[in-house]
């Protein structure tokens, strides 16, 4: 199921897209099948929050820095008329509540969205393969984070929401690439 909603029928600008969701969404899978997909034009700049590496401490402050200082690069490269995908956990207020946001920038929300049910099962896969942290508290923190993402993404005027456990990886790339030349015409 996708939803969206949009106060804009045609474009002339360049867009900005936050794709976003809790861990173990399909983030970074999107991210790499976005950045290898010929059916992306060269013209749009892909980037991960975590492309560079995450700290092992202070990820929350990191994170939101992060979001802003790619939010900036959007900016500037919509100023020469290119349009910035930005893959990773952003929450719709640290965009807006940013000193660079404007309301005439074409800035859009996409939410991978998963249910708590899948969300465990798929925590659990990755705890396994990689450990390190407390499972239990990851768990706990994504389905708070889930509920904030989905409250603040729903009040956006321009968003669009994909139940990524619906779908194959494929066919979830398959409906993103879409919205993507959409949003690019």
């Amino acid at each position: 199921m996708i939803l969206k909603y949009t106060n804009k029928i045609m474009r002339n600008k360049p867009f900005i897209l936050f794709i976003t969701g809790i861990s173990c969404s399909g983030k970074s899978s999107l991210y790499k099948s976005l950045k290898r997909s010929k059916r992306i034009p060269k013209s749009i700049i892909i980037h991960d929050i975590d492309e560079n590496g995450v700290p092992e401490v202070g990820r929350d402050p990191w994170r939101s820095f992060r979001v802003e200082e790619l939010f900036h690069k959007a900016i500037q490269n919509a100023k020469k008329r290119i349009s910035t995908i930005i893959c990773g956990i952003s929450l719709p207020h640290e965009v807006i509540d940013s000193p660079q946001y404007q309301t005439s920038y074409n800035i859009d929300f996409l939410l991978l969205d998963i249910s708590h049910k899948e969300h465990t099962e798929r925590s659990k896969a990755r705890h396994k393969r990689y450990g390190g942290y407390n499972l239990k508290k990851s768990i706990r923190d994504n389905k708070q984070l889930s509920r904030r993402l989905k409250s603040q993404i729903i009040n956006q005027k321009n968003h669009f929401i994909i139940n990524t456990e619906k779908y194959t990886k494929r066919k979830t790339l398959n409906k993103i690439i879409n919205i993507i030349k959409k949003l690019n015409k």
